[in-house]
């Protein structure tokens, strides 16, 4: 049988899930004495003890918690760690302070925290439902795996954490000293089908692992002093999510943790904001600042506002599907596209957890693009914006055979010092069938049905078996595309078919392709 790989219009998709943290408080807080405890040494992903403490009332209090999420549907646990972050933020709080996400993202670090942070509530007793409605308002695709509350010593004030972590690691240390390595050995939980590994550099490099399963072992050098940001993503079904995205510390002292500056304001001021902050971080990383692309916009806000509507958050959408659907459906001339999506109180808030997180700073900062399109919504707590990236290619030099994009390949496979691949009839005549097919616009699905017939047609026709292999699809507007494709690059291809045609409408032309390989994976 033939396997798929989906690669829809575009060979570049890379759909990371931006941060979705949030904060709420209401109330009086009389000043009374929180205790907190020390920073820890190492990041674990193990529940550790007290994750509920304080005073008076704490444990009706977290069976009240517990029982809420359980009717959620969550598994949750309660976690010393985030028990410990509730304990600050309730400090902050009793001290007069309001709550900083950020300085909350940092304490539960500090305190070992190797999950996602997904949102803090701090309330007096008379305003105690609050922690409910922030349980209510977190999307329904968002799980909820672990807890942590704090209560005041009089049972007048609490905080109440709510965090996830979605796989498990040997823990490791949270300091470091120059040329030492971190090694990462765990695997991500059972609804991811693959892992990805990121370490950003203190340079801002950002050093990318894929991997083909769930489990993991990944070393990092860390060469030079500096901070540098760890992240570990799972995917499957529902699209790439952050799992894991810690700080650690080389040869240097852990820094004073300081509020970020920023204001809550209005979806187009929020948009205008965090272009200006994007295009000041590539003009500083000397990269082309990107254009602001109103087709792409219209993408992007489409997916905010389906977000906020249907209480869902990430890429894949139950009704608009993928991001590279969602693209291929609007007929968007762009030959590389990137997607990053986060919920914050205000938009430098999400413009620092993107930047932050390894995996999406490479779409913020990859030289290819030349635009964006950035659409925000209101939500609970701020804003949800979907950030559309894309490149727009010189549309008078768009391929047209089939022939080219061989010839392109070959080059491509001998600057990697790989054997060119023998061209293959039955493949080749299964392959230009799809291609016919996606060219006039069906799905993969359904181009991979002629795909099929036409294979066990042309078997049976010359009574000469093929063992079959990895099928791709893609829109192609320029040939460089071809680099972003890995399973062309795989050295054990033995036999490939490629089927091309032109496809025309209103916004312009491109090649639908669609390559056979025989003894390539598409993973």
């Amino acid at each position: 049988m033939v396997q798929r790989a989906l690669v829809g219009f575009t060979c570049l998709s890379l759909l990371f899930v931006g941060g979705c943290l949030r904060g709420s408080s209401g109330g009086r807080y009389p000043a009374e004495p929180i205790s907190i405890p020390n920073a820890v040494g190492q990041y674990s992903t193990a529940a550790q003890p007290h994750g509920a403490v304080g005073g008076k009332g704490i444990d009706e209090l977290r069976a009240k918690v517990a029982a809420a999420l359980a009717e959620r549907g969550e598994h949750a646990e309660a976690d010393g760690a985030l028990g410990a972050t509730a304990s600050f933020a309730l400090k902050e709080l009793n001290q007069g302070r309001s709550l900083d996400l950020v300085a909350l993202e940092a304490a539960s670090r500090r305190f070992g925290f190797a999950g996602i942070l997904i949102s803090t509530s701090g309330f007096d007793m008379d305003h105690q439902d609050l922690w409910r409605e922030q349980l209510d308002s977190t999307a329904r695709n968002v799980p909820i795996t672990r807890y942590g509350i704090c209560m005041s010593p009089g049972g007048h004030t609490a905080a109440v954490v709510y965090g996830a972590t979605e796989l498990e690691f040997e823990p490791i240390s949270r300091t470091f000293e120059p040329g030492q390595s971190v090694t990462l050995k765990g695997q991500v939980a059972s609804r991811f089908a693959s892992s990805q590994l990121f370490l950003t550099q203190p340079n801002g490099k950002v050093d990318e692992r894929r991997l083909a399963s769930r489990t993991f072992e990944v070393s990092f050098p860390l060469n030079d002093a500096g901070r540098y940001q760890l992240e570990v993503m799972g995917d499957g079904t529902t699209g790439p999510v952050v799992l894991s995205n810690v700080p650690l510390y080389v040869g240097i002292p852990e820094p004073t943790v300081t509020s970020l500056a920023g204001t809550a304001v209005e979806p187009e001021q929020a948009e205008a904001r965090m272009l200006e902050l994007l295009n000041g971080a590539r003009r500083n990383a000397g990269l082309n600042a990107l254009a602001a692309d109103a087709e792409l916009r219209k993408i992007a806000l489409a997916h905010s506002e389906d977000m906020v509507d249907h209480g869902f958050f990430g890429h894949v959408s139950p009704t608009t599907g993928t991001t590279d659907d969602r693209i291929r459906r609007s007929g968007a001339l762009v030959s590389f596209a990137g997607e990053n999506v986060a919920a914050a109180p205000t938009p430098e808030a999400a413009y620092e957890s993107l930047m932050n997180s390894p995996g999406h700073r490479v779409n913020m900062l990859r030289p290819v693009f030349t635009h964006v399109g950035i659409g925000a919504e209101k939500s609970q707590g701020g804003i949800t914006i979907t950030l559309v990236f894309g490149r727009r290619p010189d549309l008078s030099a768009v391929p047209t055979t089939a022939a080219e994009v061989q010839s392109a390949l070959a080059k491509l496979r001998a600057t990697q010092g790989l054997p060119e691949v023998p061209l293959d009839a039955v493949y080749g005549a299964s392959a230009q069938a799809g291609a016919d097919q996606y060219a006039s616009g069906a799905s993969p699905e359904d181009a991979g049905k002629a795909i099929e017939s036409t294979l066990i047609r042309e078997v049976t026709r010359l009574r000469s078996g093929r063992a079959g292999g990895c099928t791709l699809y893609v829109e192609l507007l320029e040939l460089s595309q071809l680099s972003e494709l890995p399973p062309l690059l795989r050295p054990g291809i033995r036999k490939l078919g490629i089927g091309a045609r032109t496809r025309r409408d209103d916004k312009g032309s491109r090649l639908s392709t669609v390559f056979l390989l025989e003894g390539a994976p598409c993973n």
